[in-house]
């Protein structure tokens, strides 16, 4: 049986908090392309700083996609498991970390494994996405909150290239790296505060 208060809530009509969980998604889905892409605006200074040669150029731009295939199929068991809200937490600070690593590393090889990290730490973030949306939104409204997220993606295409080459211009590439992971690391204590697995954990929510 409902109580008074449950009533009253629900005669009010649903809150509106789900869709500021949508924007969070959206935000650090915005996040994670810049940050993948970062690389492809630095890899000519980078090169030229640590003389590295086309083979090993190209190593590095693909060293991301291995670490991403093997956590992206982890990922959604992982958020099945332990719940998208202590996931997306570590996966978002180890690739904030990792993002920054790839600014301080001095070799080839430091570099190729700081994207493979960066690979590993960004796969939960889809499945992550998914299972955030499925438990918040309703079936009619999973579609659009999916859509509102994802606009993300090709929103980050267009200023990823701007942004990446104004921070690389006013402070150097390793600079540049080491800002986006500090950028990430913002976004983890919001979502750690505001976001629960389930809305009927959250206290920003009502019945309706």
């Amino acid at each position: 049986m409902k109580t008074s208060t449950q009533h009253a809530s629900s005669s009010r009509g649903a809150s509106h908090f789900r869709w500021v969980i949508v924007a969070m998604l959206a935000a650090i889905i915005l996040i994670n392309y810049i940050d993948r892409s970062a690389i492809s605006y630095a890899i000519g200074p980078m090169s030229k700083e640590l003389n590295l040669s086309d083979a090993q150029q190209g190593m590095i731009l693909g060293a991301f996609g291995i670490g991403y295939a093997v956590t992206t199929l982890l990922g959604g068991i992982l958020v099945d498991r332990f719940g998208a809200r202590i996931v997306l937490a570590i996966s978002v600070v180890a690739w904030a970390v990792a993002t920054a690593l790839v600014g301080v590393a001095s070799s080839f090889l430091l570099i190729l494994a700081a994207r493979a990290a960066l690979g590993l730490a960004e796969g939960p973030m889809f499945p992550g996405q998914t299972g955030a949306i499925a438990h918040w939104l309703s079936g009619r409204e999973r579609g659009r909150a999916l859509g509102y997220s994802l606009v993300a993606v090709p929103v980050s295409l267009a200023i990823g290239a701007p942004v990446v080459s104004y921070l690389t211009a006013i402070t150097g590439w390793r600079e540049m790296f080491i800002l986006l992971g500090a950028i990430s690391l913002l976004w983890m204590p919001l979502w750690w505060v505001l976001f629960r697995n389930r809305p009927q954990d959250s206290s920003r929510v009502n019945a309706a």
